[in-house]
C-alpha cells in the first residue's frame, strides 16, 4: 500500500516542479496524440505508417543502446505482414495481457533470428518498450513501465510492491497495480488536474484519466524527489563536511567550465557524476554498482582521480587534515554520511549543490565536440609505424595511459580541450571506436590541416561492440555521420547522448587493479550456454559430449534442417560446433569441469549460478580478451565476473522439515543423522513402501540445510551395472571407436572436491541388486570413513592415475528386505556401511507424525482399511516364512496430496497394489492370500471375487 503521508508530500513537491519542467516533458502528451492521429492497423505499408505514428516518441523508443523503433522498421521492410500481425495481437484486448506481452517478445525474437540476427544482434523488444506501445494505443489504461523508475518509486512511497529486474510481464503488471493506486490519489487532487489542463495545448492528448500524468509523476519521484530527502538529512546536520568545516569555493559557473573541459571531466568522470545525478543526486558506490554495473571501486577511484584534476585545474583548497578523517579528495565533489542499515553500501555521497546545478544545465552547454573519421580504405592506421598505430593506441589506453597523435582535421574551429570522437567508416563494423580531447587548437603544417589529440578511451572493434553508425543515423538524422573528411562538428543533442552512453562500452583501469566494464558479447552461440547447463543438470550433472548434444537439441527443439547446416571448409555441423564453443567458454569460467576427460560435468558454480544472457555475453567477451592477449604475447588480464553471478535460491530445509515429511520420531532422526555423519556410508533397509528413497533425499536435504539438488546424485543399481559405468572405462565414441570415459561416481567425486566444505550425497537405489565388489572395484577400500582424503589415494585400474574419495561425500544406499531374488549383500561391503531399518508408520502413529497425517482424511473406508493393514502386518511378522522385513509400508497409503483420497482411491490401492503383493509373498499358499484379500475387501464394503 502507498504511504498516504509520503505521497501527499511528494505531490506537493511535484506541483512546484511541474511548471518549470513542463516544456521538457510535454512531448509525452504530444507523442500520444500524434500516434492516435496517425495509427492505422490496415495501412497498405505498415512500416511506413508505424514510422510516422511514432515520430514524436523521441527517446521513449530509442535510448542508450536499445533501438526498438528502428528494429521494428527494419523488420517491417523484411516482412510487413508479420509485424502488422504482431501488433494486431498485442492490441487485442480480448486476450490475456501476459500472453500478449510474451507473444510479442517471442515473435520479435523470431523475426530477429530470421531477418536480422547479425545487423540487430544487440537490440531487443522488452517490457519497457512493449508497455510504451500499449500506452500509445490505450493512453487511458496502460503506463510506460521502466524497472529502475518503478523500483525507486516503490521504495520512496513505501509500497509493498518491489519489481524484480527480470523484465517479466508479471513484474510489469505488478507495477501497473502500484501506478493505479497512485493515479487514484492524483485524480482526487483537484489542483493536479487543474494544473495539467492549464498546461495542455492542442498538440497534446487531453489525458482525461491522468494516466500520462501518473507516468510523469512517477518519473519525478524516482529521479528528482530523492533530493528532498537529502535536504532533510542535511537539516539534521548529518552531512560531512558542513559548509563551516570545508567549502572548495567553486561556483556553478566554475563547475560548468570544468564540465566543459575534457582534460578534467573525461568520459568516465562524466559517467560517474551523471549516474549519481540520475539517482536523485546521491548514492552509495554499491547502489551505483547494482544499478549500472562496474565494481563499487570503480566509482571510488574515478571520483578520487576527478577530484585531483579539479584541484590541479582550480587550485581549490583541500579539507584540513585534522577533520578530514582520511577524506582528502572526495569532499571537493560531494558531501556524505555513513549509510543506514537499510541502505546498500557503506557511505552515501551527495553531489555538491553547485555541481548538481551545473549538471542540470549541462545539456544546454555541452563542450564543443568533433567527429574525426578513420576509413581503413584510405588510411592504414593498423599497419603504419608501430609507435602510432591502432593497436599501440589500444594497448596504451588499456594500460591506463593517454595516447597522443596528430590527426588530419579540415575544420579550423577546433579548440584545445574540445571533445573528439573517432568514427570508423568504409568497412564493417562502422561506428565510434575511440574518444578523447583536442590537445591543441587546429593548425596547419606543410599545407596539411591538423589537430593534436589525446585518446582517453577506446573500443576494440574486433572483439567488442562499438557504437554503431546506423544507430547514430537513426537517433540523430540531421547530424553528419558519414563524413569524407575529419573535423565535423557534433550537434549538442548528439554530443550529449555520446557523453552519457560512451562509458558503458569502455574499459577503465584503476590505480591498484583492473576494473573491467566489459562489453556484453552478442555472439550467436551464446544462446546455447543456458540450455547446455540445463541439459547437464537433467542428465544428472554430467554426460558425454554426445549425450549433452542430444539433450540440448531436445531442449531447444532444434530441427534436422538446422542440424544439417555445416561450415563450408570443415563440413562440421554449425549447431554442434557452437554447443562445443559454449562448453569451452563455460569450462574456462569454471561452470564445467575441465578435469574429467571425455565427460562434460557441471561444477558447483555451474549447478548454483543462474546463467543469464548477459552473463554469457560477459564470459564470451572475457575469454576473447584473454585469448587475444595470449596471441599477442601481452599480459593476460585478470577479469573477475563474480559480481554478475546470481545464485539460485533453494528452499531452506531443516530437521523440522524432515519430521514434517517423513514419519519417524525426532529421536530416530537424530540417531539417523549422527549415523550418516559418523560412518559416511549408510544403507536404509526395509519392507516395500516404508519410504526409503523419499527419506534418503530428505535426509540429505536436512543435513545440507536446503533442498539443493546440486549436491545430490542418484543412481539405481541393476545386474548389468559395471565398474565402467560407475568409475571409469572405455565407451563407444562418435567416430565408431572407443575412448576412455569417467563414470558417474568418479564425476561426482570431482564435484565434491571443488567445494570441500559442503556436504554431498550419492544415493544408490536398489544397492543390493548390483555386483557390489565389481562395481566399486579398488574403491571398496576408499569408501571407508577413515580412508577418505588425499593421503589414501591410489591409482585407478584404467588410467593408472591417483584418485581418492573426498571427506565431504556421503553414500546412502536403499535395500528392499522383501526381495527374495537377491543374494546376501557382500560381507566386505556390509562392514563398510551402517544399516538402518525403516519401519512402517502404522505402529506408534501418535508419536511419528502419521496420525497427524491421517487425522485430516475424511474417508471412512480409508481408516477401516488402515486398521486391517495393521492386523495384516502383525500376521506377516508372525509368519516364519516372512517376518518383519516383509511388512507393508505406509507409503502405499500416504500420497503427497491427501485430498485425492476417497473410496475409489482406496479400492485401487487394495486391488492393484496390496493384493498383488500378498500373492507374491504367499505364492505357495493361496488360501492365505484369499483369506486376507477377503478381509481387505470387506473393509471396503465389498465381496472378494478371486
Amino acid at each position: 500500500m502507498i504511504d498516504s503521508n509520503k505521497i501527499a508530500a511528494a505531490i506537493e513537491s511535484y506541483k512546484h516542479y511541474f511548471p518549470d519542467h513542463w516544456a521538457d516533458e510535454m512531448y509525452k502528451w504530444e507523442a500520444v496524440k500524434h500516434f492516435q492521429e496517425h495509427w492505422d492497423m490496415d495501412a497498405p505499408d505498415f512500416g511506413e505508417m508505424f514510422k510516422k505514428a511514432t515520430d514524436k516518441t523521441s527517446n521513449l523508443l530509442a535510448s542508450g543502446y536499445a533501438y526498438p523503433r528502428g528494429m521494428i522498421l527494419e523488420f517491417a521492410k523484411a516482412d510487413d505482414d508479420a509485424v502488422r500481425e504482431m501488433f494486431r495481437r498485442l492490441y487485442d484486448e480480448r486476450l490475456d495481457l501476459t500472453d500478449r506481452i510474451n507473444g510479442f517478445i517471442r515473435t520479435s525474437g523470431e523475426l530477429r533470428q530470421k531477418y536480422g540476427k547479425d545487423k540487430w544482434k544487440q537490440h531487443y523488444q522488452n517490457t519497457n518498450y512493449i508497455s510504451t506501445y500499449l500506452w500509445l494505443m490505450y493512453p487511458d489504461k496502460y503506463y510506460i513501465y521502466k524497472y529502475e523508475l518503478f523500483r525507486k518509486c516503490a521504495e520512496l512511497l513505501d509500497d509493498s510492491y518491489r519489481p524484480k529486474a527480470n523484465g517479466s510481464a508479471e513484474t510489469m503488471i505488478g507495477g501497473y497495480r502500484m501506478y493505479d493506486e497512485i493515479r487514484k490519489i492524483l485524480q482526487a487532487d483537484g489542483e493536479i488536474r487543474q494544473m495539467l489542463q492549464g498546461a495542455l495545448t492542442e498538440s497534446c492528448y487531453p489525458d482525461p484519466e491522468l494516466v500520462t500524468a501518473t507516468i510523469d509523476f512517477g518519473f519525478y519521484v524516482a529521479r528528482f524527489y530523492l533530493d528532498d530527502s537529502a535536504k532533510a538529512t542535511e537539516h539534521e546536520g548529518g552531512w560531512f563536511p558542513t559548509p563551516e568545516e570545508y567549502d572548495p569555493g567553486l561556483s556553478v559557473e566554475d563547475w560548468r567550465a570544468l564540465l566543459a573541459d575534457a582534460e578534467v571531466f573525461d568520459e568516465n568522470s562524466l559517467t560517474v557524476v551523471q549516474r549519481i545525478y540520475d539517482m536523485g543526486g546521491q548514492a552509495t558506490c554499491k547502489e551505483l554498482s547494482d544499478q549500472y554495473g562496474e565494481d563499487p571501486g570503480f566509482y571510488n577511484v574515478i571520483s578520487s582521480k576527478l577530484a585531483k584534476r579539479v584541484r590541479k585545474k582550480t587550485d581549490c583548497p583541500l579539507i584540513k587534515d585534522e577533520i578530514s578523517d582520511n577524506a582528502k579528495w572526495w569532499p571537493i565533489l560531494y558531501v556524505g554520511h555513513p549509510a543506514g542499515k537499510d541502505t546498500k553500501g557503506a557511505y552515501v555521497w551527495r553531489l555538491r549543490d553547485e555541481l548538481k546545478e551545473a549538471l542540470e544545465t549541462m545539456e544546454q552547454k555541452v563542450t564543443n565536440s568533433w567527429l574525426l573519421a578513420w576509413n581503413p580504405k584510405n588510411y592504414d592506421w593498423e599497419g603504419v609505424d608501430e609507435k602510432y598505430n591502432y593497436y599501440t593506441m589500444l594497448k596504451t589506453v588499456r594500460n591506463g595511459e593517454e595516447y597522443f597523435e596528430s590527426w588530419r582535421c579540415h575544420s579550423k574551429q577546433v579548440k584545445k580541450g574540445d571533445r573528439i570522437y573517432i568514427i570508423r567508416l568504409g568497412v564493417e563494423p562502422k561506428g565510434i571506436v575511440a574518444t578523447g580531447y583536442a590537445a591543441s587548437d587546429s593548425y596547419e603544417e606543410n599545407g596539411i590541416s591538423l589537430v593534436d589529440i589525446t585518446i582517453t578511451n577506446t573500443i576494440d572493434y574486433k572483439t567488442e561492440e562499438i557504437i554503431p553508425q546506423e544507430q547514430l543515423i537513426e537517433l540523430f538524422p540531421d547530424q553528419q555521420w558519414s563524413p569524407r573528411g575529419s573535423g565535423i562538428s557534433i550537434k549538442p543533442d548528439a554530443a550529449q547522448w555520446l557523453i552519457k552512453n560512451w562509458s558503458s562500452r569502455s574499459i577503465v583501469r584503476s590505480d591498484d587493479n583492473t576494473t573491467e566494464s566489459l562489453t556484453v558479447s552478442n555472439s550467436e552461440f551464446l544462446k546455447y550456454f543456458s540450455p547446455l547447463i540445463q541439459a547437464l543438470k537433467d542428465l544428472g550433472g554430467s554426460a558425454t559430449r554426445k549425450e549433452a548434444h542430444e539433450k540440448v537439441i531436445e531442449l531447444m527443439g532444434i530441427s534436422d534442417d538446422e542440424l544439417s547446416v555445416t561450415y563450408e571448409k570443415t563440413g562440421a555441423s554449425r549447431v554442434l560446433n557452437q554447443i562445443d564453443f559454449a562448453r569451452n567458454d563455460l569450462a574456462h569460467e569454471g561452470f564445467i569441469s575441465s578435469e574429467i576427460k571425455g565427460v562434460w560435468a557441471l561444477t558447483e558454480l555451474g549447478m548454483t549460478i543462474e546463467m543469464t544472457r548477459e552473463l554469457a555475453g560477459r564470459i564470451r567477451t572475457k575469454w576473447i580478451k584473454i585469448c587475444t592477449a595470449k596471441r599477442k604475447g601481452e599480459p593476460v588480464p585478470v577479469i573477475d565476473l563474480s559480481q554478475y553471478y546470481k545464485k539460485k535460491v533453494d528452499h531452506k530445509y531443516t530437521k523440522k522439515g524432515f519430521l514434517n515429511d517423513v514419519f519417524i520420531t525426532e529421536s530416530e532422526y537424530d540417531k539417523l543423522r549422527t549415523l550418516v555423519l559418523r560412518k559416511k556410508n549408510i544403507i536404509l533397509q526395509g519392507a516395500p513402501g516404508v519410504g526409503k528413497t523419499y527419506a534418503a533425499k530428505r535426509l540429505a536435504y536436512s543435513i545440507i540445510g536446503e533442498k539443493n539438488e546440486n549436491r545430490i546424485c542418484m543412481v539405481q543399481f541393476h545386474q548389468s551395472y559395471s565398474y565402467e559405468d560407475f568409475i571409469m572405462g572405455y565407451r563407444p565414441n562418435d567416430n565408431g571407436g572407443f575412448e576412455m570415459q569417467s563414470g558417474v561416481f568418479y564425476n561426482f567425486c570431482i564435484r565434491c572436491k571443488e567445494n570441500p566444505d559442503e556436504p554431498y550425497f550419492f544415493i544408490i537405489d536398489e544397492i543390493n541388486r548390483g555386483n557390489l565388489s565389481k562395481i566399486f572395484g579398488e574403491l571398496l577400500m576408499l569408501i571407508e570413513a577413515d580412508k577418505r582424503g588425499a593421503e589414501y589415494k591410489l591409482n585407478l585400474v584404467y588410467d593408472n592415475k591417483p584418485f581418492y574419495i573426498p571427506e565431504n561425500l556421503h553414500i546412502i544406499g536403499m535395500m528392499n528386505t522383501a526381495d527374495r531374488s537377491l543374494a546376501m549383500i557382500d560381507y566386505a561391503l556390509r562392514r563398510r556401511f551402517s544399516f538402518y531399518t525403516m519401519q512402517p508408520a502404522f505402529e506408534h502413529a501418535a508419536v511419528n507424525g502419521f496420525k497427524t497425517y491421517t487425522d485430516q482424511i475424511a474417508c471412512e473406508r480409508y481408516h477401516t482399511v488402515i486398521a486391517k493393514i495393521r492386523e495384516l502386518n502383525a500376521a506377516i511378522r508372525k509368519d516364519t516364512t516372512l517376518g518383519k522385513g516383509f511388512e507393508i509400508g505406509h507409503s502405499y497409503f500416504s500420497p503427497a496430496d491427501p485430498s485425492v483420497i476417497d473410496d475409489a482411491w482406496v479400492r485401487n490401492v487394495v486391488e492393484y497394489e496390496i493384493v498383488p503383493l500378498l500373492e507374491e509373498y504367499w505364492f505357495d499358499d493361496g488360501k492365505k492370500v484369499e483369506e486376507w484379500a477377503k478381509v481387505l475387501y470387506q473393509a471396503l464394503g465389498e465381496d472378494y471375487d478371486s
